[in-house]
């Protein structure tokens, strides 16, 4: 047996194992790090409506018809709430990046008092309901958007 004492084999074997298991480990950070920034950012513009309120600007291109205005809050919980600018609703809210849809769940169940108001609740809710991704948020303006890329609603802060 020549060569190396067994001392020096054992020890070039375990270093070799340990720099094995340091580029493994440092592999696996690298990659959770580069995974994490892209959901963070993705996150962050969903992030951007969470304690947000609005008020309707314009709906299908249309100005809001009824003196009841419209409104929109996002609640950092997920739920969602405001006015059809004849009733009351609420329900819950999922963003990811710029996509954005909103389920409406309870409505109270106000008579509205003109035809227009009625009509304009009704395509609100149907706006809601197909609302695929949002623009803006933040303190600016708010755009939804339907699948296609169609512009449903837009949206302002609320005046003071």
């Amino acid at each position: 047996m020549g060569g190396m004492p067994i001392g020096d084999r054992v020890y070039g074997r375990c270093m070799r194992a340990v720099l094995l298991l340091l580029v493994g480990a440092l592999v696996m950070v690298v990659a959770s790090c580069s995974e994490d920034d892209g959901e963070d950012a993705a996150g962050a513009a969903g992030a951007d409506l969470e304690g947000t309120s609005w008020t309707l600007d314009t709906l299908g291109g249309q100005p809001p018809v009824s003196d009841g205005v419209p409104t929109l809050e996002f609640a950092a919980d997920g739920t969602v709430s405001g006015s059809t600018g004849c009733n009351r609703y609420a329900g819950t809210y999922e963003a990811d990046g710029d996509r954005l849809s909103i389920e409406i769940g309870p409505l109270t169940l106000a008579a509205c008092s003109a035809e227009l108001d009625q009509q304009q609740q009704a395509a609100l809710l149907d706006a809601f309901a197909a609302t695929a991704s949002f623009s803006g948020g933040g303190e600016s303006f708010l755009e939804l958007a339907d699948a296609n890329g169609e512009l449903l609603a837009t949206f302002a802060p609320p005046e003071p």
